[in-house]
Order: C-alpha cells, then structure tokens, then sequence
C-alpha cells in the first residue's frame, strides 16, 4: 500500500497523518509536505503514525531530514501515535535524539507549541 499522507494545520501547528508503509516514496512525500508547511511559516510540525505500522531505513531519512529542515527553520518536528515496533526502530536509529516520540496527537501538539 502506498503510503497516503493528510495534512492540517491546527492552532500553527502543521499535522501530518500518515497511512500505509513509510519507505522511499512515502519518506519522500512526508518530507515534501513538511516542507511545504514551512514555506507557508509553519516550522512546528506533528507526523501521527497511527496508521503506519513499518518504515524503513530510507523513510526515516527523510523524516530526520524533515526534522532539520523544521528545526532550522526555528521549529520542530514531533512524533505521535507510533507502534511499538516503530518506536523501538526510531530509537535504535537515533530518531529520539533529534525528535519526540508521544503517544497522543494532543500531547504532540502540546508538546511541540510550547
């Protein structure tokens, strides 16, 4: 399944929700949204993984790479709603170094507008 990626924003926070496996294509496409939102002035961003139960080694590149890009932009980028197979790998990867893993989405927000 491709993976699908809708985005809102909500109180200047930019949400992604992602749907389907996170590999090159839909890394790419969450990494294109993301920088879209900041070409708008949204630098604060929240990808829910609900929806997502695997990513590979490319999709978490372009998510570090979001990540960068959100953070040089004087933002974030915060991770919601992750298995727990995605948040093993994100640790294993050193996702958790650059970035914050939650459980709710309205944590995330939370958590990223403060």
């Amino acid at each position: 399944m491709a993976t699908e990626v809708q985005v809102r924003t909500e109180n200047g926070v930019g949400i992604l929700a992602t749907e389907g496996y996170i590999d090159t294509e839909g890394g790419e496409k969450i990494l294109t949204e993301c920088k879209k939102l900041i070409e708008e002035g949204v630098s604060r961003i929240v990808v829910n993984l609900e929806k997502s139960n695997l990513i590979n080694s490319t999709g978490i590149m372009c998510l570090l790479e979001a990540g960068d890009a959100a953070k040089d932009a004087g933002g974030g980028l915060c991770f919601c709603c992750a298995t727990p197979t995605i948040e093993k790998t994100f640790r294993i990867m050193g996702v958790t170094a650059v970035a914050k893993v939650v459980g709710r989405e309205e944590e995330a927000v939370e958590g990223i507008s403060a």
